[in-house]
């Protein structure tokens, strides 16, 4: 059996503390096929402003990111929390995991302080589903993606 992969990315937005995409991505996933919704959050350093840099823009375009941290969210549970609302409509707060393994002398002094946790060291991020039983409505095929449900992922599972 082949297993397709399915991959979106939301518009570049510059680094801050309190990043806000405002984009809806649109996924059609089978329930039966796709166990996990895979989300990564990536930065690429700026050029520099002085133009002293031999890089090109074109070049820099091509260079590949920095994986900042990441999470794995269960789809069987995110269609589960979606239908527990009227608006099968689902927000949350995800701890974003770290790219590597965690070396908690990297962490300096701060490591050896009571309640730390490594884990929590990378920022989160928060998502808002919603949930279409009967697939995704004509209404917003034909919209732009900019418009649709600001900082709502809508997540469309086929019921095969």
């Amino acid at each position: 059996m082949d297993k397709k992969v399915s991959s979106r990315s939301t518009k570049a937005v510059h680094l801050d503390s309190n990043v806000l995409w405002g984009q809806s991505l649109h996924f059609t996933l089978d329930k039966k096929e796709t166990k996990y919704l895979n989300i990564t959050v990536q930065a690429r350093t700026p050029l520099p402003k002085d133009n002293v840099s031999q890089i090109s823009q074109s070049d820099f375009d091509n260079l590949r990111p920095t994986l900042l941290g990441s999470v794995s969210i269960f789809v069987p549970q995110l269609i589960a929390d979606c239908q527990l609302t009227i608006s099968n409509c689902h927000r949350e707060v995800f701890a974003l995991r770290p790219p590597t393994t965690i070396n908690l002398e990297s962490f300096g002094e701060i490591s050896k302080h009571a309640g730390f946790d490594p884990r929590l060291c990378y920022g989160d991020i928060k998502l808002g589903f919603r949930h279409f039983p009967n697939g995704l409505p004509e209404s917003l095929l034909q919209t732009d993606n900019d418009s649709i449900n600001k900082q709502v992922f809508s997540i469309v599972f086929n019921n095969n």
